[in-house]
């Protein structure tokens, strides 16, 4: 939404210089407040990590599942795909040597 001013007199220039100045003062004052308080303000609380003990549980796996006829069912995993030595073709925009 802009704000249209129709200045025909001197009169109506001045006026229009006071309410910009205003509006102008106005944005600056925010402006500056809101930048004491950020950066200018009160430091944060610093706050101190808290030791982290690790714990005295002990941690047993079931090796059992291994020796289960399905998990041996599966088997090895196939062996990669091998590379062919020559990829793709040769540059059609290189001119033979002669």
């Amino acid at each position: 939404m802009a704000i249209l001013f129709k200045v025909t007199t001197l009169l109506g220039q001045r006026k229009k210089q006071q309410i910009l100045l205003i509006a102008f003062l106005g944005i600056l004052l925010v402006t500056s407040a809101i930048l004491w308080k950020g950066f200018l303000g009160s430091p944060a609380p610093e706050v101190l990590p808290q030791r982290v003990v690790p714990s005295e549980r002990k941690v047993e796996v079931d090796f059992e599942f291994f020796n289960d006829p399905l998990f041996e069912e599966i088997g090895q995993p196939p062996p990669p795909p091998k590379v062919p030595e020559e990829l793709g073709r040769e540059n059609p925009f290189v001119l033979p040597s002669p």
